[in-house]
């Protein structure tokens, strides 16, 4: 009888354990557009994620293939939003309004960071060349601002994740991570990025005081993988596809289109606090963007997702609207 009691104990200890190594959440980050700040880049960068449950990740291939369902020519076996008609572009987006997920996106706008450089991070995480006698000349390293966009949208995401646990399990739990492998990108220098940030959040240390929630985040768990092999990456592609679009006017030599953002409404993260999208699912870059100069569609989309209008332009005639 003690030896079932002891056995019982012991099966129900092993599978709490088990239970806190295994990720509650599963997180995939992909982007749109180019982060380069050059004049022949794009003018908008846009990255996203989907956050979605662990009991429902199995369930992410066959989404992919329920979105691609009318496609008449089925060779291709991924999803990639650059590629499909207007009518499929829509479709996606409706049909991941109605998904178990949460979405993410941080939209930049890069006009005022053409040419521009940060000279400490590039001296940071530069390459050592070293020569055969020792010295070595160093090589900086581009990746900074793609590493800035995407941690300050991790930001948001792993604070997210860290209220679903407690509200869901009344503990944080690990997440898993997984960013669409792009061509410039480092997932060694990214680390790099956020064991930096990971020793400022113990230390209540940092220049902007923000930080990823680190009681749900393991740098192991964090990890790149080609799009075309993970559905989570393709409807991640989705998002920061439907952001693009509605913001990238020059690249795209058209007004925005705005209805594949908006269909993502309802997806969109809030905060746990405050419940708002603005700044928190949809977060707009730079912090003031009246500094973009937006266009009428491009404003019209951040005021659909909670931004101030009159925060959205420079002080002048662009902004009389709001004078009343």
């Amino acid at each position: 009888m003690k030896r079932s009691r002891w056995l019982c104990a012991f099966s129900g200890a092993f599978a709490m354990e088990m239970s806190l190594r295994n990720p509650a959440l599963y997180v995939f980050c992909d982007e749109a557009g180019d982060p380069g700040l050059t004049s022949t880049a794009s003018d908008w960068f846009v990255v996203s994620a989907i956050v979605v449950a662990a009991e429902r990740e199995s369930e992410l291939p066959r989404w992919v293939a329920a979105i691609k369902k009318p496609m008449k020519n089925m060779q291709r076996p991924d999803l990639h939003f650059y590629l499909l008609e207007p009518h499929m572009k829509r479709r996606a987006c409706r049909f991941l309004s109605k998904l178990p997920v949460r979405c993410f996106t941080m939209v930049s706008n890069k006009a005022n960071m053409i040419d521009h450089q940060n000279l400490r991070c590039e001296a940071r995480y530069a390459w050592r060349l070293y020569n055969e006698d020792g010295t070595y000349v160093t090589v900086p390293r581009k990746t900074w601002f793609h590493n800035f966009v995407l941690k300050a949208m991790l930001e948001r995401v792993t604070e997210w994740c860290e209220e679903w646990c407690q509200h869901q399990y009344g503990r944080a739990l690990p997440i898993d991570i997984t960013i669409g492998r792009r061509g410039g990108f480092s997932i060694a220098d990214f680390k790099t990025t956020l064991e930096i940030d990971r020793r400022h959040y113990n230390a209540g240390t940092g220049t902007l005081q923000k930080y990823l929630t680190w009681p749900v985040v393991d740098l192991n768990r964090i990890q790149t993988a080609p799009a075309a092999e993970v559905s989570g990456l393709q409807l991640a592609d989705v998002v920061a596809g439907a952001f693009w679009n509605a913001v990238e006017e020059h690249k795209l030599g058209s007004a925005a289109t705005l209805d594949y953002a908006l269909a993502l409404r309802r997806r969109m993260a809030r905060h746990p606090k405050t419940r708002d999208i603005n700044y928190f699912g949809v977060t707009g870059l730079p912090w003031s963007l009246r500094k973009a100069n937006l266009s009428d569609g491009q404003r019209a989309l951040f005021e659909a997702f909670g931004y101030d209008g009159r925060k959205l332009v420079r002080p002048g005639p662009r902004s009389t609207r709001w004078s009343n």
